[in-house]
Parts: C-alpha cells; sequence; structure tokens
C-alpha cells in the first residue's frame, strides 16, 4: 500500500488564497461609445488619443484583502478614512490522524510512521501484533474507548509469542494506550544467570520471593512498562499468562505510569496474577477492575522491592493465590491504599485474604471496604517481619481467617495505629475475630468500632507473645467469644494499656468483656 500524503492532511484547514482579478484596460468600452457620437466625435476622439503621447497602460490589480480600491478622484479631493478590519483568527492545525488498517496495513507499521503527538485510531478486528511504542509519546487507541463494545471488539492479541504491548523507551504520560483488549500474552523472557552476569537492568525479575526458579522466566503477559511512564487506560487485559511477574502489568525499573479505568481479569503468574511492580517503581493505579486472578503470591496486585504505588478508587474482587489474594506488599516497599473495595479475595496457603504487607513494608490504608476476604491467617489483613501500618477510616465486615485475626493479624514485631475503622461480624476461628496483635507486635487502638465479631478467645480482640495494646475510646458490642474474652483477650506476657478510668464502652459481649489470662 502506497504511505498516505500526511503533508496535504496537515495542511487541513488553511485558509485558500484569493484569485487575483482579471487585469482591465482603460480602453476597454470606447468602440460602443463611439457608435453613438458621429464622425465629427470620431475625429475628436482621435485627436485626444493622440496627444496622449502613446503613454503604456497602467495594469489594475485586485485591492489587498481588507482594504478598498484607490480613489479615481482628482488628487485635489480628499480620500476617505475607512478602519482597517480586525484580522481573522488562526485555524488550529489538526492532529495527524493515522488510521489502522484504512491508512497502515498494521498497528505496529501506524506506530513506526508516527511522530510526537500523532493519534493512531484502530477499527474493530483482530491484530496478532506484539507493539512497541519505541519511546515515542503519541496516542493509540480504538475507534471509541468509551464504548464497552467497541473495545471488545478491538483486539491485541500476542498470539503466545510476548508480550502483547511494551513500553521500554523513556515514554511519558503523554504516550497513550486506550480502548483495547489485550490477550493471549506471554510475556517477555528475562535470563537469570546472564543477567547476574552482565548487571544488566534484567537482574531486578530475580528479586524477592515471586515467581519461578528456572533459568527462563516471562514477565509482563499483557504490558510491559520498563524505564518508563505511560498512560494505560480503557482496556480490558484478560487471558494473559506468565511464569513469573505480572499476568496483566510488568512495571519496573523506577517506572510511573498512570494505569486508569481498565479491566484487569483473569490473567496468571507467578507474582502479581493482575500487575506487579518492582524495582522502585511508583505507578498509580486507580479506578480498576481487578478481578479474579491467580498467581502464587499477590493474586490481584504484588508490589516489591523498594516500590511506591498510589492504588486508589479500585475494585479488587475474586482473586486468588497462595499468600495474599489481593494485595501484596513486600521488600521495602511502601503503598498507599485508599478508598478501594477489597472484597471475595483468598489467600489459600497462607496470610493476608485481602492484603499481605511484609519485610519492613510501609502501609496507609484509608477508607476502603474490605468484605468477605478469607485466609488462614488475617482474613481482610496480615502483617509481618516489622512492617508499618496506618489503618483509618476502614471497613472490614465479615472476612474470615482460619486461625487468626478474622479482620487483621499483626505479627513480627509489626507496629500499627488503627483508628476510627468499623470492624463488624468478622471471625477467627481460633483468636481474634477482629484483630490479632501477637508476637511483640505494637498497636495503637483508638474510636473504632468492634460489633458482632467471632472467635474461640478474644472475638473483638487477641493479645498474646508479648504483645502490647493501647486500647482507647472504642465500642464493643455484641461480640462472642466461644472461651474467654468477648471484647479483649491478652495473655499474660503482654501489655493491654487502658485510661483511667477506662473510656471504652461496652454492651452485650459474651461471655465477658475483658478476659486477662493467667499463661
Amino acid at each position: 500500500m502506497a504511505k498516505p500524503n500526511l503533508t496535504a492532511n496537515r495542511q487541513r484547514g488553511q485558509r485558500s488564497l484569493k484569485a487575483r482579478r482579471p487585469r482591465s484596460s482603460p480602453r476597454a468600452g470606447i468602440v460602443p461609445r463611439l457608435l453613438g457620437i458621429g464622425v465629427l466625435g470620431f475625429l475628436a476622439v482621435l485627436l485626444v488619443a493622440n496627444c496622449s503621447g502613446g503613454q503604456q497602460e497602467t495594469a489594475v490589480t485586485a485591492p489587498a484583502a481588507g482594504s478598498r480600491p484607490a480613489s479615481q478622484e482628482p488628487t485635489s479631493q480628499p480620500t476617505p478614512t475607512v478602519a482597517a478590519e480586525p484580522s481573522p483568527v488562526p485555524t488550529p492545525t489538526p492532529v495527524p490522524y493515522l488510521r489502522v488498517p484504512a491508512d497502515y496495513p498494521t498497528i505496529q507499521a501506524a506506530i513506526d510512521a508516527a511522530q510526537e503527538g500523532d493519534l493512531v485510531v484502530v477499527s474493530r478486528g483482530t491484530y496478532v501484533e506484539n507493539l512497541d511504542f519505541r519511546g515515542k509519546d503519541i496516542t493509540v487507541r480504538s475507534s471509541d474507548p468509551q464504548s464497552a463494545e467497541v473495545v471488545a471488539a478491538t483486539i491485541l492479541d500476542g498470539g503466545g509469542r510476548g508480550s502483547v504491548v511494551t513500553f521500554q523507551g523513556g515514554e511519558t504520560a503523554a504516550a497513550i494506550l486506550s480502548g483495547f483488549t489485550i490477550t493471549n500474552g506471554s510475556g517477555t523472557i528475562y535470563r537469570k544467570s546472564s543477567a547476574q552476569e552482565e548487571g544488566d537492568a534484567r537482574q531486578f525479575c530475580n528479586k524477592g520471593i515471586f515467581g519461578s526458579p528456572e533459568e527462563e522466566r516471562s514477565c509482563g503477559g499483557g504490558i510491559v512498562v520498563h524505564g518508563s511512564s505511560p498512560t494505560i487506560e480503557g482496556n480490558l487485559l484478560t487471558g494473559n499468562r506468565v511464569s513469573h511477574g505480572g499476568g496483566g502489568i510488568f512495571v519496573r525499573s523506577a517506572s510511573s505510569p498512570i494505569i486508569r479505568n481498565n479491566q484487569i481479569t483473569s490473567n496468571e503468574a507467578g507474582g502479581g496474577g493482575g500487575i506487579f511492580v518492582t524495582d522502585h517503581s511508583s505507578p498509580t493505579i486507580e479506578g480498576n477492575t481487578i478481578g479474579h486472578n491467580r498467581a502464587e503470591n499477590g493474586g490481584g496486585i504484588a508490589v516489591d522491592w523498594g516500590s511506591s504505588p498510589t492504588i486508589q478508587g479500585n475494585t479488587i474482587e475474586g482473586n486468588q493465590s497462595q499468600v495474599a489474594g489481593g494485595i501484596l506488599v513486600f521488600n521495602h516497599s511502601s503503598a498507599a491504599i485508599t478508598d478501594n473495595t477489597i472484597a471475595a479475595n483468598k489467600a489459600t496457603g497462607g496470610g493476608g485474604g485481602g492484603i499481605f504487607v511484609g519485610a519492613a513494608s510501609d502501609l496507609i490504608l484509608k477508607g476502603n471496604e474490605f468484605s468477605g476476604n478469607e485466609a488462614a491467617f488475617g482474613g481482610g489483613v496480615f502483617a509481618e517481619l516489622a512492617s508499618s501500618l496506618k489503618v483509618t477510616s476502614n471497613t472490614f465486615t465479615e472476612n474470615l481467617a482460619g486461625s487468626f485475626g478474622g479482620a487483621i493479624d499483626l505479627s513480627g514485631g509489626c507496629s500499627a495505629e488503627i483508628v476510627d475503622n468499623v470492624f463488624r461480624g468478622n471471625r477467627g476461628m481460633h483468636s481474634g475475630g477482629g484483630l490479632c496483635v501477637i508476637g511483640r507486635a505494637f498497636t495503637t487502638v483508638k474510636g473504632n468500632l468492634f460489633a458482632g465479631n467471632e472467635g474461640t478467645y478474644g472475638a473483638a480482640i487477641y493479645a498474646k507473645e508479648e504483645a502490647i495494646a493501647i486500647v482507647v475510646g472504642n465500642e464493643f458490642q455484641g461480640n462472642l467469644a466461644q472461651a474467654q474474652g468477648g471484647a479483649v483477650w491478652v495473655s499474660l506476657d503482654s501489655k493491654l494499656v487502658l485510661r483511667e478510668p477506662d473510656d471504652n464502652h461496652y454492651q452485650a459481649n459474651q461471655p465477658d468483656d475483658i478476659y486477662r489470662s493467667p499463661d
């Protein structure tokens, strides 16, 4: 196919030049006038013409746009002054518009031809391609990213031959991918030993506890973001699978992409079934539906190796893994997790049905709704290994732990501020239906409502193994312990700090409010 003339497209909207007025002659119209003046008049005219000395004709040109013709009156007559007309407003040059397949047979061909700021629009259809933006800040989108029907019918199929889309050239937020179904990606290969020997950027795929042990491991089934910060918006990522990190999206090498308003569902990986974030990256993950993804660690999202994402306003639902059904935050990372719905996620072999945080990581939880999550430890949230949490204004409803901490389980020297939350109907099959504090963990529990939680010991709060719990200004209502501690159970070696007088409020907790174990 011949390459389209982009120059002609870019001149669209420019004003055309005005045609010049035809040249006129001062002799025009003489013959018609002679027919009415007779022979004597004709001789007089010839005499006058001969007296002119054969002067040349003066060409009369059309006046410039916005001006008036020169006056034909004698110079002794005054020339009227006319106000200048306002200059026309320039017409903006339209953004170049590259169409697939009308202008280019493939999306990659259009990307290769595009220049900075160009727009590539893709018609409905299935495109079996593996795309690379090649460092260009351009927009590649379907014909209507706002239409679910169009998104479902505009398919980028990786063909099982690698990542479907790659950003690795330093693209910024002006590089936009929007309105596609992205599927059948198998990821980018990172080689373990060669990366270690060469010391190249691939080494970080080997960090942490995630994924496969083999020499070659694949990352980023749907999308790889490597040292770049594009905008990924309004897409459906589904049916992508890798052995290591990021079934849907893999973010690494200090990248800061915007991942917004996507559906990321039914993807699989060793770590981060939906999204894997690693190597000091700081993406914004906002307004997405992240559901029914599978992984060994971090079913929905995995955050590793000093990364610091903002995770806001998402629905994270129905994901599953051995550890961290919904979100994993690990290895000196920090995450701000706010205003999300985190529901029905499951950790089948360990802690953190909703969220797992560990290895000296920091976590801010604010304004989230945790409901129906399940794990052996910490149905809603599990924390270990000297991590730090600020838990404010969340709602924990009907989360389940097979052992400790129906809503939250703090262990291994963690610290937490737990303020102004609602714990309702959570269950720890062994202990701590609402909150378990164990193993030298330290927490301040202030201004919360604990209602209708259940556990064998400590239906609302369970503290053991040199734990310290400061419990002030809370409401304990209708919590049920099968053994002791309807509101609070505390071991002999742990410390429960209450104000004097106690300013917590207790109502209908069974079999008692506070139980201090002699052991």
